[in-house]
């Protein structure tokens, strides 16, 4: 039984009565009445298939398209059922991790406080994730999955719902977006032993010492790795160059590509070429003469931030600009492919190559039958944010279901495939001799990242 309620929302129209809805929707509940069981027992494995399919790492190739109970604040203690002698000793184990209800606790950022007149993009990017979260849900009841769901707005009263004694005994907590306040959650769930799943922030500065805080979105770190390996693989030092402008932000990223090539082949760096910007906008030729003829120049663009936006499009504009009829590759990161300023001629013509760990198959069969169903709850088409909420409430959903509570520290080095991504937990460790024991990690994260390619009139993985 999912305990959030299910009501008809659609999307279209006026913003401020599709956010009153929303409101309604998703703060109206005030929890499941339906008595939660406790007594652990064993579980079948629910069917996941087409949406999680679990399976060891795999390295080829993938070709996709684009685009009311009164909570106590002390935990119950769990009853075991009768123990059936056959049982082995790991079947024993799995049923102690096992539950016939679990509790899931969200916090999104939806800022019911807001007047009808701010109600802003990021408002309807969450929006379109929690109707994700809403089909997710839905597909997990009708596997016959128990989760009590509640959902809190963390840019209303974060710390005052974080005391809601239901967080207390949550199996596993997601959210929220603002870093500040996920660090004060990474703590929480360090100190209450409940994950904490982070679908938005890569960065690893957010919790320490925690094995209970799980990032779904890789560090910037992991993409230029994934970067350097790919470029190495492909082609030789000497025809890329690493671009960057004389500052520290891009000398730090240049020295961090360059010590991480070094330390993977035998101390040989890339070509560096320092940028003036000025002359991406201004100058007659802003890359000079190091186009190589008869092979590809490989450009390595490692900014990531949405606010070096218009420096990335300026950078890649001008290297069509200039070219010529030489060959070319470009690396980067997620926001080639997440910026509207690119065109599918950028994509085409200089061979973009996006290290991402995200990319929704549209136009695929799953997509198709994914988007009819969101249309006909919400009477609108998904944003690649509705593909999000589905994954990470099916991941979580799922994997309660199948693995019983503090089930991240059980499914390590598994690829798990949803519809835009695949989880590949690890545990991160600060320091190498801890490395196997989990209860040691730093925090754990999801490590699967793909290079992405646009070609043949389709996105696809490398």
């Amino acid at each position: 039984m999912i305990s959030v309620p299910n009501r008809q929302l659609r999307l279209s129209g006026n913003k401020y009565l599709l956010f009153a809805l929303l409101v309604l929707f998703a703060f109206g509940c005030t929890g499941s009445k339906k008595a939660q069981d406790s007594t652990r027992r064993k579980v079948t494995k629910i069917r996941t298939n087409p949406t999680v399919k679990t399976e060891k790492k795999d390295t080829k190739t993938t070709e996709i398209k684009k685009d009311d109970k009164d909570w106590s604040d002390e935990v119950e203690k769990d009853v075991a059922d009768e123990i059936d002698d056959t049982q082995t000793d790991q079947e024993r184990m799995e049923d102690s991790y096992k539950k016939s209800v679990y509790n899931v606790s969200m916090f999104i950022p939806f800022n019911t406080s807001s007047s009808s007149s701010a109600i802003s993009n990021v408002s309807e990017k969450f929006l379109n994730y929690y109707c994700g979260v809403r089909m997710a849900l839905a597909r997990l009841e009708e596997e016959g999955v128990s989760l009590n769901v509640r959902v809190f707005d963390s840019k209303k009263n974060f710390e005052g719902d974080l005391r809601d004694p239901f967080n207390k005994s949550a199996d596993v907590i997601i959210g929220p977006y603002d870093t500040k306040l996920l660090k004060t959650l990474a703590v929480f769930g360090k100190e209450n032993e409940i994950p904490v799943i982070s679908p938005w922030k890569a960065s690893k500065k957010i919790a320490e010492d925690n094995p209970y805080y799980v990032q779904l979105s890789p560090n910037p770190s992991d993409h230029f790795k994934k970067i350097v390996d790919h470029v190495n693989a492909n082609f030789s030092p000497d025809q890329v160059f690493l671009l960057k402008r004389d500052i520290n932000k891009d000398r730090n990223l240049a020295k961090y590509i360059q010590r991480y090539h070094a330390s993977t082949n035998s101390g040989t760096a890339f070509n560096e070429y320092e940028i003036i910007e000025d002359s991406l906008q201004f100058g007659e030729t802003a890359y000079d003469s190091l186009f190589l003829i008869n092979r590809p120049t490989v450009f390595i663009i490692p900014n990531y931030s949405s606010k070096d936006e218009s420096y990335i499009y300026n950078a890649v504009r001008r290297i069509s600009t200039e070219r010529g009829f030489n060959e070319v590759y470009v690396y980067g990161m997620p926001i080639l492919l997440n910026s509207s300023k690119f065109t599918y001629d950028y994509y085409k013509n200089l061979n973009l190559r996006i290290c991402s760990s995200k990319l929704v198959p549209y136009g695929s069969e799953i997509t198709r039958s994914f988007d009819n169903e969101f249309y006909d709850r919400f009477g609108d088409l998904p944003k690649d944010d509705a593909y999000e909420g589905f994954d990470v409430m099916m991941f979580v959903g799922a994997n309660l279901w199948n693995n019983g509570i503090n089930f991240h520290k059980r499914i390590l080095n598994e690829d798990q495939q949803l519809i835009q991504t695949i989880y590949n937990l690890s545990a991160v460790y600060k320091d190498s001799e801890d490395e196997g024991e989990i209860d040691k990690a730093n925090y754990i994260q999801n490590m699967h990242l793909d290079i992405i390619q646009y070609y043949n009139d389709r996105f696809r993985r490398l």
